[in-house]
């Protein structure tokens, strides 16, 4: 989901370009939003909130299913005594404070800098713009595909707290040397 997101992110400009040399930008918006409209029937037909409504979910998704549907247990449970976050969310929430600065300058204003302070034409702007999102994904296929399996909800696989250590590492590593270029 996350590298597919992101590639669609990064080849949005030069199609809309393209499609501003070719149509008005109230065509561009229909045809746009047409494809939206047709999109969104596909995917209602597909996505299901429960996984035992869809023909495609496995015995072991409906059984994780089914564990996490179990009823809390209801107590005395005052503000601020709840577990804390797992270490593995708090890693990831860590990864997404530190990238934020650099995602949303290169997906908001990466295209005006290079048009402002680079003197890119928009075209030329836009293919540059393209990068970002695309080794993003890249980032996220290769990251998705480093992980041997899945693990069942509530267990964890040996050697994780370091093999997290060293992801995170990299990933503070990427995002200086992205700062230097």
């Amino acid at each position: 989901m996350w590298t597919f997101g992101r590639w669609g992110g990064a080849f949005t400009p030069p199609i809309v370009i393209f499609a501003l040399h070719h149509m008005s930008w109230r065509w561009a918006f229909v045809c746009f939003g047409s494809l939206g409209v047709v999109w969104t029937f596909f995917f209602n037909r597909w996505f299901r909130d429960r996984p035992e409504d869809s023909h495609r979910s496995t015995p072991r998704t409906r059984a994780a299913e089914k564990r996490q549907r179990q009823p809390a247990p209801h107590g005395d449970v005052a503000l601020g005594e709840t577990d804390p976050p797992s270490q593995p969310v708090a890693d990831l929430g860590a990864v997404f404070s530190a990238c934020r600065f650099l995602g949303i300058f290169y997906i908001t204003w990466l295209p005006t800098y290079l048009q402002e302070y680079r003197h890119q034409t928009p075209e030329a702007a836009s293919r540059l713009a393209i990068l970002p999102l695309l080794f993003g994904g890249f980032g996220a296929l290769t990251c998705g595909l480093s992980f041997p399996g899945s693990p069942d909800l509530g267990q964890h696989e040996a050697g994780a707290p370091h093999d997290r250590n060293v992801r995170v590492l990299a990933a503070a590593l990427m995002l200086f040397l992205s700062t230097r270029i």
